[in-house]
């Protein structure tokens, strides 16, 4: 699904905790970055002192980044040594940008710039 700039791609449910749904997907070559946009649902709260009472609601929770080997092998990006090391090939050189970029898990623009920099490699 594109959606403007911005493209998405179902993943159906394979096993108990792995990724499901609908994934921004960042890189269009495989392996991609991948972020699933999750929503918390929060139950109403009574009223309290003080306190006006709180209507069942939702709120948007942390994005959380994947990186999708295949559209079978997808696996949560954690640290950026992991990352390199699941991607196998170059690590020394993936490394030495990661360090030179100061590239950091919780930022999916240097995550991405990583991986696009992985496949100007290949």
């Amino acid at each position: 699904v594109v959606m403007g700039e911005y493209v998405f791609i179902y993943i159906e449910k394979q096993k108990k905790g792995k990724v499901d749904g609908f994934v921004r997907m960042w890189n269009t070559d495989f392996p991609s970055v991948v972020t699933k946009m999750e929503t918390d649902f929060l139950k109403k709260e009574a009223a309290k002192p003080y306190v006006e009472p709180k209507p069942d609601r939702f709120k948007r929770a942390p994005n959380k980044h994947y990186i999708m080997i295949s559209l079978a092998e997808i696996e949560k990006i954690s640290s950026v040594k992991k990352l390199i090391s699941t991607l196998g090939e170059h690590e020394e050189e993936l490394s030495e940008f990661a360090k030179k970029e100061k590239v950091s898990s919780g930022n999916v623009e240097e995550l991405v710039a990583l991986v696009n920099y992985y496949h100007s490699l290949q």
